[in-house]
This record gives C-alpha cells, sequence and structure tokens, in this order.
C-alpha cells in the first residue's frame, strides 16, 4: 500500500492526527511523509486544522470546486450531491468559474462564503460595448457575470454597440473590474455574430496560417503514391454509409462470407497520416485543433478541406489510400483471426443511412442500391450478432432523445425533431467499436505506448444518487446499482427494467450524469460504459476517424511504424512515451471544447426557434428543482424553466418542491401543462408559467397519448394547444 493510502487510512480511523502522531504509526521517514501529506494537502484530501493537526478534509465543513454565479451575484458550489449556497455579499471578490474555497456557516448547512480563490477564471467572454455616464462599458453576454461591472480601458479603440472578445482584468473596486479587449468581433447587429462570438470565446481555431496554405497547394489531388506497399482492395466490393450532409468519409466497410460460416469484416479508414507528416505545419495545425467540431449550420475542421473533403475522403469512384483492419468472426461475435495492414480502395458506393435504412426495412429500395442488397443484410446480421454480444458483456445504452435542428439556407432554425436512429447508423457504430477494440488489442499485446479512450468507473456516492432518485419515483429496482463490485452490467439492467417508465427520459439523464467522461489517455484503463474492461484485458481506443479526430491520425503512425513495418525499438519507444502523455491531454481539452462549443450552439438554435411559440401552451415533465425554480423538460428534448418568482413560500428538496402559499406540491416526473412567457436567446434559456398540475391519472392518460401520437410518426411543432 502507498503511503499516501497509508496516511488516509490511519487518519480516517482516528478524525485527528498530529504530524509526529502519524510519523509514529506508519514508522515512516520523515522526508517522505511531510512529502505525501503535503501532495495531500495540494489534492484538498487532508487539512490541516488551526492547531496544526491533519483530518480527512471531507470531514470539515470546508469544500472545493468551481464557484456559479446567476445574474443577481449570488453564487453556489456543487460537489457531488450537495450544493452550498453563497450570498452575493459573501463572494469576497470570487467571480464565476473562480475555482474557490468555501467554508460552510454550520457543517450540516447549505449555506457558506468563499474563504480563498485558488484559481481566477481567466476565461474568454463576448460582450457588446455601451456608452453610460461618460464612460464605455461591456454588457457581457453570459448572464452569469452580468453581477459584476466591466470597464472599457480608455486606451482601448472601439466604438459603441461593438461585439468584443475579452478577459476579466483587474478589479478596480468592489464588483468593478477592468476589461482586458483581446479582438473586436464585429458590430452587435450584425448578421452571425451570435456564432461568431460562440466560436471565438469558445477558442475555436478559424482560419489557417500562411505556412498551411503553403503546404495546402502541395497536397494531390489524385492518388499519385507508391501503391506497391499496399494491399490492393479496389476490385472489392467496400462501401461508405454516412449522413445525407457528409463531405468528409473517413471510414468504408466491406463484408464476406467465409467457407467455414465465419464473417469477414473489413474495415478501411482513410490514410490520412500518409499526407499529413510529423512536424509539419498543417500537422502542427491539427495538434493545436485536436478535433472538428461541427456545428449546427457548419462545419469547422480539424484538417483543410483540400485534405478532409478532398484527397483523404474516401468517395465513390476514386481510388484512397486506406488502413485496414480485416476482421473474422465467427457465429457467437467472437474475433478468431485479425489483421491491420496498408491498402487501397476504390469505393463502390457512397450511400446514406436513410437510403441503406429502406433497404433493410424492406421500403422502397433505391434502384442503384438494388446490388448491394445482400452485402446489406450480411453486415445486418453481423451486426446484431456484435451488439447482442456487448450487451451480454453489459454495454450501456442510455437511449436518450436527441435533438436535431433544422436550419434554412441562412442557418435559421426551421424545424426540431427528434434524432433518428436506424439499423444503418447501429451497423456503423457496431463495425466501429469492433475495429478500435481489434488495434487496441494488437497495440497492448505488442506492449506499444499508445493512446487509449479511457472511460473510468462511476464513484459509489454517484449510483447510490440515480438509485435515490429512482426510488423517489416510486421504482423499486431488481438489483442495486452497487453491489460487491461496480459493473456496467447493473446500469445497463436498471435501464432496462425502467424503459418504459414515463419518466425514463430523467431517469437516463440522471445515470448519464453518475458517468465520469471518457478522456484519451496513455494508459490502458479501459472504457467503462462500452464494458470493455481492462480487468478482462480488453482495451479501446479511437482509430476510425482521422479526418476529424486528433488521437485517429496519431495512432496510425503508430500502428504504421510498430505494427506493419515493425519499428519495435527502444529509442523509438522512449519518444513516444515523452510525447504521448501531452497529445492524449490536448485531445481530451480539445474534445471538451469543441462539445461546449457544439452544445451552446445548440441552445442559441433552439431558443431563437422556441421564440415563435411565446404564449402558446405545451406539456412538459419535471426534471428538478433548484433555487431558480423548476427544470422541465419538453418531448425529453427541449429544457425549459419556470422562474422561482412563480412561487411564494416554498421549500425545495431534490425531488420535491412544496408550495406552502397555496398548498401545491410539485415532484420530479409529473406532468405540467406550462406556457411559454418568454425565450431569452442571450441567456440561452426558455422561461414558461404554469397553466395546470395534472393528477395523477389524468397524468399518466396523458403520457399514454403523447405515446400514441409519436408511434404514428407525430413531429415536434410545439404541440401547442
Amino acid at each position: 500500500m502507498e503511503i499516501k493510502d497509508r496516511i488516509i487510512n490511519l487518519v480516517k480511523d482516528n478524525n485527528v492526527l498530529s504530524f509526529l502522531e502519524i510519523k509514529k504509526q506508519l514508522n515512516a521517514d520523515e522526508k517522505e511523509l511531510y512529502t505525501a501529506i503535503k501532495e495531500l494537502q495540494n489534492d484538498y484530501e487532508l487539512w490541516r486544522t488551526k492547531n496544526g493537526k491533519y483530518m480527512l478534509f471531507k470531514d470539515t465543513n470546508l469544500a472545493v470546486g468551481k464557484l456559479i454565479v446567476n445574474a443577481k451575484g449570488n453564487g453556489y458550489l456543487k460537489t457531488g450531491d450537495e450544493v452550498i449556497n453563497i450570498r452575493s455579499k459573501a463572494l469576497n471578490g470570487a467571480i464565476h468559474g473562480d475555482v474557490v474555497l468555501v467554508e460552510k456557516y454550520n457543517k450540516d448547512d447549505n449555506e457558506g462564503q468563499v474563504r480563498e480563490i485558488i484559481n481566477t477564471n481567466k476565461k474568454l467572454l463576448t460582450g457588446t460595448v455601451v456608452y453610460k455616464n461618460g464612460r464605455q462599458y461591456i454588457n457581457v453576454d453570459q448572464s452569469n457575470y452580468r453581477s459584476i461591472i466591466i470597464h472599457v480601458p480608455k486606451s482601448a479603440r472601439v466604438n459603441d454597440n461593438d461585439k468584443v472578445l475579452f478577459k476579466i482584468g483587474y478589479e478596480m473596486g468592489h464588483n468593478h473590474y477592468d476589461a482586458d479587449i483581446q479582438k473586436v468581433l464585429g458590430n452587435a447587429n450584425d448578421p452571425d455574430i451570435d456564432m461568431i462570438s460562440i466560436i471565438e470565446r469558445n477558442e475555436i481555431p478559424n482560419t489557417y496560417s500562411d505556412e498551411v496554405l503553403e503546404e495546402i497547394k502541395r497536397i494531390p489531388t489524385e492518388v499519385d503514391s507508391d501503391l506497391s506497399n499496399r494491399v490492393d482492395l479496389r476490385d472489392e466490393m467496400i462501401i461508405t454509409i454516412d449522413g445525407d450532409d457528409a463531405k468528409d468519409l473517413d471510414d468504408a466497410i466491406s463484408i464476406k462470407m467465409l467457407d467455414n460460416g465465419n464473417f469477414l469484416l473489413g474495415v478501411h479508414i482513410a490514410d490520412v497520416s500518409h499526407y499529413v507528416k510529423e512536424g509539419s505545419a498543417i500537422y502542427n495545425e491539427a495538434v493545436k485543433r485536436g478535433t472538428s467540431v461541427y456545428l449546427v449550420d457548419r462545419v469547422i475542421p480539424m484538417l483543410p478541406r483540400e485534405l478532409s473533403n478532398g484527397i483523404c475522403s474516401l468517395n465513390e469512384g476514386v481510388d484512397r489510400l486506406t488502413l485496414s483492419a480485416s476482421m473474422e468472426i465467427d457465429p457467437t461475435g467472437k474475433v478468431v483471426n485479425s489483421d491491420i495492414y496498408r491498402s487501397v480502395i476504390n469505393s463502390s458506393k457512397r450511400m446514406t443511412y436513410k437510403n441503406v435504412n429502406k433497404v433493410l426495412n424492406d421500403e422502397d429500395v433505391p434502384e442503384d442500391y438494388k446490388p448491394f442488397k445482400k452485402m446489406l443484410l450480411q453486415m445486418y446480421k453481423l451486426s446484431l450478432i456484435i451488439r447482442n454480444k456487448r450487451t451480454k458483456a453489459g454495454a450501456i445504452d442510455f437511449d436518450r432523445p436527441e435533438v436535431k435542428i433544422i436550419v434554412d439556407e441562412k442557418g435559421e432554425p426551421i424545424e426540431l425533431k427528434a434524432r433518428e436512429r436506424g439499423i444503418a447508423e447501429n451497423i456503423i457504430e457496431d463495425f466501429m467499436i469492433e475495429a478500435n477494440k481489434c488495434v487496441s488489442t494488437h497495440a497492448y499485446n505488442m506492449y506499444i505506448p499508445f493512446i487509449y479512450r479511457v472511460h473510468g468507473y462511476p464513484e459509489v456516492d454517484s449510483l447510490e444518487s440515480a438509485e435515490k432518485l429512482v426510488e423517489s419515483l416510486g421504482y423499486k429496482l431488481s438489483e442495486s446499482l452497487v453491489q460487491d463490485e461496480i459493473h456496467p452490467i447493473y446500469i445497463q439492467r436498471a435501464l432496462k427494467e425502467l424503459k418504459d417508465a414515463k419518466e425514463y427520459p430523467i431517469i437516463s439523464d440522471k445515470f448519464l450524469r453518475s458517468m465520469k467522461k471518457a478522456e484519451y489517455s496513455e494508459n490502458p484503463n479501459g472504457h467503462f460504459g462500452l464494458a470493455i474492461l481492462a480487468q478482462y484485458h480488453e482495451f479501446y481506443s479511437h482509430f476510425t476517424s482521422p479526418i476529424r479526430r486528433l488521437p485517429d491520425m496519431l495512432i496510425h503512425r503508430i500502428i504504421k511504424d510498430v505494427i506493419i513495418d515493425g519499428k519495435y525499438d527502444k529509442e523509438y519507444f522512449d519518444d513516444l512515451d515523452r510525447k504521448l502523455p501531452s497529445l492524449a491531454s490536448q485531445s481530451s481539452i480539445t474534445e471538451r471544447r469543441a462539445q461546449s462549443c457544439e452544445w451552446e450552439v445548440e441552445d442559441l438554435k433552439i431558443c431563437k426557434y422556441m421564440k415563435r411559440y411565446i404564449g402558446k401552451s405545451f406539456e412538459a415533465m419535471i426534471m428538478g428543482f433548484s433555487n431558480t425554480g423548476i427544470n422541465l423538460l419538453i418531448d425529453g428534448m427541449i429544457k425549459v424553466n419556470i422562474p422561482s418568482k412563480n412561487f411564494k413560500r416554498y421549500e425545495i428538496s431534490d425531488e420535491r418542491l412544496d408550495c406552502s402559499a397555496n398548498n401545491t406540491n410539485y415532484h420530479v416526473g409529473d406532468i405540467m401543462e406550462i406556457k411559454i412567457s418568454d425565450v431569452s436567446v442571450d441567456n440561452r434559456r426558455i422561461y414558461a408559467t404554469p397553466v395546470k398540475q395534472y393528477d395523477k391519472v389524468d397524468n399518466d392518460e396523458k403520457v399514454k397519448q403523447r405515446k400514441r401520437i409519436k408511434e404514428k410518426g407525430g413531429k415536434f411543432c410545439g404541440n401547442n394547444k
């Protein structure tokens, strides 16, 4: 057991101990002990009391985390299931986004004050320059910063109504801050300024340097390489299946039935690293970007379009360089043989999910798809086998409804509907996961330094909180989510049991939020959500999307160097060991940055769309409560808020809100009739007022009615009354 674990266990058993008491009981080296205790303090696992003794940080009345501040200037800190409220006068100079140490007034109280600012928020913000009382100020777009006053420096060359990108500078006095203006983005009334602002403040690179532009000129437009070291698959029946609008096609698939009854699955991935050389300007730009960003009405690619949509894209009827994973899979779904090799393909058909689904659902089969029907049916059969095997292993499918936003040629939202997921989408997902596992297994078995896609085990507290929500809704799970070991199959079974519950969207969302975030790592720690567990010597990586993801492109180079070309030497591995941790970290950071941008754009478009429904009524399900009011979902997709000002004298718990003024009780999962009262595009919030709360019988009947409407193909069109 490591020295840190021994210290924690000792203090846990004794509550409070001095340094000398710890040293004596552990019989540890003083210097090693001091270093370990210091690190535990820095990680906020130990706390040094005023009299110089040590206790577990979780046993104090202190908490550490990121401060959230609302437009009125009041804040809160969330740690696990606990929320600590902080009034504006108790922020002590901290602003939204700061990492702070908070002291609760009493250990069991839910209110406290900021004791220390650990890390000051230096996030990029956007806002509009306004002239007031003889000075220029910035009206910040983000509502969390509206309680503070941002001054424009006199030296700044900006005009009234300019939209600016800035950071909060030094504190000029209580609640007054100087602005460090980075860039003028345009006029606040310019078309597309909202999108530009979101892209800029999320630090998404959107232009290329002169060096990159020069290198692009040297990129070939057709395959002109020596093909002697590649397996020639140009005469094979190989297809791509993507969305209607996709232009960066980086994966193709093929299938054959072998004489022994096994399937031979081929997954052929664009050989991007052939064109993007390590150390080149394009490579350095790809590292900087980390991923392509897919927004509602545009794509900001990781690679220049000459690569992403051109020579690397596996377009129909043209030669393309690929890296192929060939897997022989038996009827039980077991991979009995596999190989990875350089290849060259010529895609036989560029297919779409929509048309493949028509073929497999025996609908009107497009004429040009008919020659491929037998192959598509074989793919479907193998996909079911792979999916069934993965389900038996415990892979989790949260099956949460996702909104698809339809926009016009100007980028304005014209329709919201549930994103459909058909057989074709499942086929591609299943085959890509299988290829990713195959590649990871090869790398791990050869002890190659690699970048893995990892998803850690959830915390026990988070799973217990999810169980508590289920029980509060009146359901009883047949088995606990937390047993002798935590395993994804318990979560999978629970979700399956609750699938028909009317509150399933809320339950699924809670279960999802109990999970840790997936990330990239040089350590092969497995993937909990996919039930690919390191303890069973199973591993996962991202191999199948090198056009749009940095880790895929990086491991392509490693695969070619080591697995294919046999570059198996210590110097090369040492170099990888030095580089991969920072590259994995960069990939995780840029992924989170892209997700933040994508989610914010979706919220923007949804709010713009919902403005047309102000004054209209909807049925919505209560998903939770907060000091700001009741949070609800329309059609399981669109979030709505009833502000707390609509309720008089109320008390909140996690699962209910009691209004003593009118003897009304609201519970998570209740269906309410609401009226959209306002939409704030700037705040990305949709506000409502309650019209009616259905009683239990009425509530259940409404859910059944809505289910019948959906089964008949009803789309979201406001569902207004």
